[in-house]
């Protein structure tokens, strides 16, 4: 019976430290998984060039941002993001200053993909909407052009 007992807490206990390896750093709420970005428009126009092949992943104070490719192949950028207040608004501050010993600050891997219009170094994008479901996110440019980004959590 002392034997069914132990197997049976090392059980429970294995079970909960694979489910904590899931959220790195502990739970983020809403943000926490694979977001589809369905749609972008520029001062309210469709983005025609779009091709709803981009996914931003949020994990700890990680975001990866993926492009699917043709033939099964994608191009991958990563940066830090931070959810902040300010004005009575909510933004998420995206921040591609990355690098590493090849890469330099800003580029390569370490810079927004271009479909999405962002620039490198640190973007703040009005949070318009998030749900468990659905995102809405604004962007203005320096030059006074307005981004809106639809996602919808995969």
């Amino acid at each position: 019976m002392t034997k069914r007992i132990f197997n049976a807490i090392i059980a429970v206990m294995a079970i909960v430290l694979l489910s904590a390896c899931t959220h790195n750093d502990g739970n983020i709420g809403h943000w926490f998984g694979s977001w589809k970005l369905r749609q972008i428009t520029i001062n309210g126009e469709n983005d025609e060039a779009y091709q709803g092949n981009v996914f931003w992943k949020f994990q700890s104070e990680v975001v990866q941002m993926s492009q699917l490719n043709s033939y099964h192949g994608r191009t991958d950028a990563w940066g830090s993001w931070k959810e902040v207040d300010a004005e009575g608004k909510s933004f998420l501050r995206l921040d591609f200053t990355h690098s590493d010993d090849k890469t330099s600050a800003g580029t390569g891997k370490y810079a927004p993909i271009p479909a999405t219009h962002l620039q490198s170094g640190i973007s703040t994008l009005e949070i318009l909407s998030i749900s468990g479901s659905k995102l809405q996110l604004r962007y203005i440019a320096e030059d006074a052009t307005v981004y809106t980004y639809d996602f919808s959590k995969q």
